[in-house]
């Protein structure tokens, strides 16, 4: 907006005109534009576009979790992305990036949540535990890629007691009991197995694994 005022300048002899302009800018305050928050292994990576705002005057990282306090990166005004990399595998985070101006108003953005991804060499069948078990025990592994997975239960004779049909599983690590495959101590028929030994094959595409449990009663 410009306007042009004058300045009346009284003396004895004379009144002097000095014509002066008046400038004002408009500040624009606007907050992150096409921000995005991408979990990857052992990382998450923020990224949003660029402004050309010259009232920028940096941006700040906020970051936060479950099991700690909130945590700052504040980083300049040619940055327009952030990895955090001091972060735990299949851990949540919560991540809140705002934008600070020369005012010293800060805008902050929405919130965004972020699980790490383990990282993962290779698929791998781990040991079932508890291991001996009675009567009940879980059966952890991780994928490199994503499988069709199957789980069967031998007894010592290579008899086939029980298949656990697990389905097409995404790469990742499914270790915990929320996540690794289960099984009851019971046969196909849902009669529970005598104490002794037995294996599990696991079966995720084109890898084959097998391992032994013991089950006492």
């Amino acid at each position: 907006m410009r306007k042009v005022q004058s300045v009346e300048l009284k003396s004895k002899s004379l009144v002097t005109r000095i014509p002066f302009e008046i400038r004002a800018t408009r500040i624009a305050l606007e907050e992150i534009a096409d921000l995005s928050v991408v979990a990857g292994e052992a990382e998450v990576k923020l990224e949003w576009k660029s402004s050309e705002n010259l009232f920028i005057e940096g941006y700040t990282i906020y970051r936060q979790s479950d099991s700690e306090q909130s945590r700052q990166y504040p980083i300049n005004d040619r940055q327009h992305s952030f990895i955090d990399t001091q972060v735990e595998e299949e851990k949540t985070y919560t991540y809140q990036v705002g934008v600070r101006f020369h005012t010293g108003v800060e805008l902050k953005s929405k919130l965004f949540n972020a699980t790490v991804r383990p990282v993962i060499g290779a698929t791998v069948l781990l040991q079932s535990y508890p291991n001996p078990f009675n009567p009940e025990t879980w059966i952890p592994y991780e994928l490199e890629r994503e499988a069709e997975v199957r789980i069967q239960i031998y007894n010592t004779n290579g008899q086939l007691v029980r298949q656990l049909e697990i389905g097409l599983q995404s790469r990742g690590r499914y270790i915990n009991r929320q996540k690794a495959a289960y099984w009851d101590g019971k046969t196909e028929q849902g009669e529970k197995v005598a104490s002794g030994i037995y294996f599990y094959q696991l079966q995720a595409g084109a890898y084959t694994a097998i391992k032994k449990m013991v089950i006492l009663k």
